[in-house]
């Protein structure tokens, strides 16, 4: 029983360490060039359907969203509460430069057009772990999008950070798409 024991807490610490060193270590070691800009953010609040309309229309670029959205991630997100585990805000500010060269026929066939979203980290994204909230599952990337982020993303909208789960998603009130609240000016 102690062999046995002792088996355990060392793997403990082999997942602890995993989630300090790669993890938190990744995400917390990397530079991101959008944050260094500055948002013309307010304190008003809108919907994704009203961020949608703002953008359709040419008051908000898909950047600026992105912007936004990067700054309220990381400074609610990650610093307040430490509920990113993954950051892509440079990734998607290319993918939002990427949209806005579309015409406005192809714009206006994207009902999400332009809309940045987190998705929860139980939902495979390329190149982000898709732990589920277990440390085990640290071991490798993933190799593509899950169905649900594809379908996110060929409808215009734009990940920009991945949020935590609870360990393998046992409360019923996670969600596996939120859509993040933008302030606009």
């Amino acid at each position: 029983y102690l062999k046995k024991w002792q088996d355990i807490r060392s793997i403990r610490a082999i997942y602890k360490k995993w989630v300090h060193e790669r993890a938190r270590g990744e995400r917390d070691s990397k530079e991101h060039k959008v944050l260094k800009e500055q948002s013309l953010g307010s304190s008003d609040w809108m919907t994704a359907q009203e961020l949608g309309k703002e953008i359709q229309c040419g008051k908000i670029t898909p950047r600026e969203a992105v912007v936004r959205a990067s700054e309220r991630c990381r400074a609610q997100g990650r610093v307040a509460c430490n509920a990113i585990t993954e950051e892509f805000y440079d990734e998607a500010a290319q993918r939002a430069l990427d949209l806005m060269t579309m015409n406005k026929n192809e714009r206006l066939s994207k009902p999400l057009f332009g809309i940045p979203i987190s998705v929860k980290e139980c939902l495979n994204i390329v190149g982000t772990y898709s732990t589920g909230g277990l440390a085990c599952r640290l071991r490798k990337r993933d190799d593509m999008d899950a169905l649900l982020v594809r379908l996110a993303k060929e409808a215009g909208a734009i990940p920009v950070c991945s949020g935590n789960v609870t360990q393998i998603m046992f409360l019923p009130e996670v969600r596996g798409l939120v859509l993040i609240r933008i302030q606009h000016s």
